[in-house]
């Protein structure tokens, strides 16, 4: 997407368009392909704004845990079953800019009802296809939930596995993604900034034994590169 004008950039560009340029992932793409192309609110760009700090009254972007009433729709609106409670997580936007940017590329998804607390799965008809955004987020949730419960009991056996644990750690956040969602729950666990770095910043950004592969090639360890350097402020 290009950031000036908000609309969508396919096939080749030349190097002077690339700080232009926003990239984005399949679901992204679509959403803001139906939304206004010049949002009347600004909105945010994570390579250019702070977009996530793990101090919620500071961040923009905050991530918690609702009940929601998710139910499958027929093309008429119908549902197929009876809605059932679940679990998802979700996105919240502290200021204008961040809720621009939550409604322009549909990042709760257009299944979610912010107004009804629902969560409404269209098979046929308006808001079709499949839009996983909410559920990844919330598998991860869980993923790092799992990560956290292990890496205390782990701690608690042999203090020396915090390392072990932590490259560990290192190499799940690459693999799931959803860095906020890391972010947000191993600060809530440790209130560690150590640990956050250990796990989630680039090698550049804090010293340790990774230190030295701070100017190596790109690899497991460098999991975000371009992390903004004031997400603990």
């Amino acid at each position: 997407m290009d950031k000036r004008n908000g609309q969508s950039f396919e096939g080749y560009s030349t190097p002077d368009l690339w700080p232009h340029l926003i990239q984005l992932c399949d679901a992204c793409y679509h959403a803001q392909r139906q939304a206004e192309q010049q949002p009347t609110t600004a909105i945010l760009y994570p390579d250019e704004q702070l977009t996530f700090s793990v101090h919620p009254e500071k961040s923009p972007f905050v991530y918690e845990k609702r009940t929601v009433l998710q139910a499958v729709l027929d093309a008429d609106g119908k549902p197929l079953d009876e809605p059932q409670s679940i679990d998802m997580v979700f996105v919240k936007g502290t200021n204008e800019s961040a809720q621009a940017t939550i409604r322009h590329f549909q990042l709760n998804t257009s299944y979610y009802d912010e107004a009804t607390n629902s969560f409404n799965i269209r098979l046929a008809g308006p808001s079709t296809g499949i839009d996983i955004r909410v559920r990844q987020r919330t598998e991860v949730w869980n993923i790092v939930n799992d990560y956290i419960s292990r890496y205390k009991k782990l701690l608690e056996v042999d203090p020396k596995l915090s390392g072990i644990m932590l490259q560990h750690g290192r190499l799940l956040a690459a693999g799931s993604g959803y860095w906020s969602v890391w972010a947000t729950l191993l600060w809530q666990a440790t209130g560690d900034r150590d640990i956050l770095a250990n796990v989630l910043l680039p090698t550049s950004a804090y010293g340790g034994r990774y230190a030295a592969l701070a100017t190596a090639a790109p690899n497991t360890d460098q999991v975000y590169p371009g992390t903004h350097p004031d997400v603990f402020e």
